[in-house]
């Protein structure tokens, strides 16, 4: 059951005000809702709701006071599901939703251009159910396809990893003591450690972008392009970085692309000096025209880059770096470097996906595709782990991925061989893609394993001027 189904069938669970047990009351007894508190008990987080009732004399407040009156059942929202309304007034919230606001917002900005990053193919659609469905055969037919593609597409793609990298164990692995217990909780010490592997993230990119790319001499006017940029760790990590160069570049911009809102924390010792070559763009990555945004179009240098972009926004970005032949006639420049810390390959979409040509010469089509996709999770679900339980592995920056048991006879490491060779395959064909536009292109594994399951570092750079 997904989290927005929990949330609602929690709502349809009666409440028992005396705290007694009763049918979805539970079976032990509660202390009382404080004096004007609702009444409404979540079972999930094991507390009442936090809201003040409507008025003196009530139970609920005013989100639980009709939940089994005429309102009645709640629906996810169709613009937003991870928001659900009543369904008698549907209607009436599709024109206040907040996504309908920020759509709006969004649609008035200069580089914004409706599903312009995405390219769907037209013709009959395999539907594809999930994995569980399949057979043996059925998924040891797609994997020999995939190792036809793996043969064929390897030897074109430069592949770094271990001590080529040129970085130290000190380098590649978070060294953080734990926080000594008496001092620091054990939520902090994690805290901490989450923090040091981002650091040490960030900081290997940008190693192999600077040193691969550039040779730690950034052009000057350079704009740094931050796609799913969240908190913006990545951009923060680079200023911190140029300016502790001996001879630090000049009109160096940023720009942080992210479809989400979030706490920007880190921000305010930038913008509160009114520093205005830090901007911040709301908008999804699919809509985005990059080559329209003002400081893109100013600098003589663009770097786009991303810590873990999600599945088919690395697509999404792929597409945005390389506008259309009709364009590049119009001059146009390609970034002259893209850095892709790629993850979660399993959210890929085949209409975004830009080298789908390659991978029908070896007979993937969508639905092997899919196929492909849905089995590259193996990789980081820690089978291993959890061979003897019904649950999922949870990386630090992904997400939970659920183990099925179908009659399968694939071993543990059978399964996360082919979750890697699956993921190799979908990265092979973006590098492929690059390459064909004149950029020289590394898969780079930047991290090890410890630090993070999802270490392949996509870095693409031009050696030459843009491409024409």
């Amino acid at each position: 059951m997904d989290v927005l189904s929990a949330q609602t069938s929690e709502r349809k669970n009666p409440i028992c005000a005396e705290n007694t047990s009763k049918p979805g009351c539970g079976t032990k007894k509660r202390p009382l809702a404080a004096a004007g508190q609702c009444n409404y008990w979540l079972k999930r987080k094991q507390r009442y709701c936090k809201w003040d009732v409507k008025a003196d004399g009530e139970l609920f407040c005013s989100n639980h006071a009709k939940e089994h009156k005429e309102d009645g059942k709640r629906v996810p929202c169709p613009l937003d599901p991870n928001h659900s309304v009543f369904e008698s007034r549907l209607y009436r919230h599709l024109k206040v939703c907040n996504k309908v606001k920020i759509k709006n917002k969004q649609m008035q900005l200069s580089c914004y251009s409706e599903n312009v990053n995405i390219d769907p193919e037209t013709g009959s659609k395999d539907e594809f159910i999930s994995l569980k469905h399949l057979t043996q055969e059925a998924i040891e037919d797609v994997i020999n396809k995939a190792d036809k593609a793996l043969e064929f597409l390897k030897p074109l793609v430069e592949i770094v990893e271990g001590k080529e990298m040129g970085f130290s164990d000190s380098c590649a692995t978070p060294n953080l003591e734990m926080a000594n217990p008496e001092t620091n909780s054990q939520k902090t010490s994690k805290r901490a450690l989450r923090k040091r592997k981002h650091e040490v993230q960030q900081n290997a990119i940008l190693g192999c972008l600077f040193d691969r790319s550039y040779c730690d001499s950034v052009p000057q006017n350079t704009c740094f392009v931050e796609m799913g940029a969240a908190k913006g760790g990545l951009s923060i990590a680079t200023r911190k970085r140029l300016k502790a160069l001996a001879n630090p570049p000049t009109g160096i911009s940023h720009v942080l692309i992210d479809r989400s809102s979030f706490k920007y924390r880190d921000d305010r010792q930038i913008t509160s000096t009114n520093d205005k070559t830090w901007e911040r763009i709301k908008i999804d990555i699919r809509d985005l025209v990059l080559h329209k945004i003002g400081k893109v179009a100013e600098a003589s240098n663009i770097v786009v880059y991303s810590k873990h972009l999600c599945g088919a926004a690395t697509c999404y970005t792929i597409r945005s770096c390389l506008p259309a032949m009709k364009l590049r006639k119009e001059g146009i420049r390609f970034p002259g470097a893209i850095a892709i810390a790629l993850c979660c390959h399993h959210v890929c979409d085949w209409d975004a996906y830009p080298n789908r040509e390659v991978l029908k010469q070896f007979g993937i089509m969508r639905k092997e595709f899919d196929i492909i996709r849905h089995l590259s999770s193996w990789a980081i679900c820690g089978f291993s782990d959890h061979s003897n339980k019904n649950t999922g592995f949870k990386d630090d920056d992904h997400c939970v991925h659920q183990l099925t048991t179908p009659t399968w006879s694939f071993s543990s490491s059978e399964k996360e061989k082919i979750g890697k060779k699956c993921k190799e395959v979908l990265n092979l064909g973006r590098a492929t893609y690059l390459q064909s536009k004149g950029y020289s292109v590394s898969l780079i594994k930047y991290v090890k394993e410890e630090v993070t399951l999802e270490n392949t570092l996509l870095l693409a750079y031009l050696n030459k001027p843009s491409p024409k």
